[in-house]
């Protein structure tokens, strides 16, 4: 026997109307998440050796945005308790200016270390 809703029917619309931020896999697709960034876009990618803008501030995401570094954007989704979808999606347009960059082996360098720092602070 399929699950019915709480209102006792298997209509589709009914789930809806009662369980509004429930999202299929084809509209997770099509849903739109506020961006935050976390660099500056005036500036041009690597402009200093100390930049480490190249990745978001992982203490600082919030759930339901998109957080975006220089080349790589984080999406933790959550509906309710827990998270239902982590995202990791790299520009391949800004890192290839950014590899391009005199200081991209500095700024990649800082960049890896402040997120090993995210990391272990993170779990503390």
């Amino acid at each position: 026997m399929r699950p019915t809703t709480p209102a006792g029917t298997n209509n589709r619309a009914d789930y809806f109307a009662i369980f509004p931020n429930f999202k299929t896999k084809a509209m997770k697709a099509e849903t739109t998440y506020p961006e935050v960034l976390h660099f500056d876009p005036s500036h041009p990618a690597c402009e200093t050796p100390a930049s480490a803008d190249l990745f978001p501030d992982l203490l600082q995401l919030s759930t339901n945005h998109r957080h975006r570094g220089r080349v790589a954007t984080v999406l933790v989704e959550s509906c309710g308790n827990g998270v239902q979808h982590r995202e990791v999606s790299i520009d391949p347009l800004a890192w290839a200016e950014c590899v391009q960059s005199p200081n991209f082996r500095a700024c990649y360098d800082l960049s890896m270390a402040k997120l090993a720092l995210q990391e272990a602070l993170a779990g503390h």
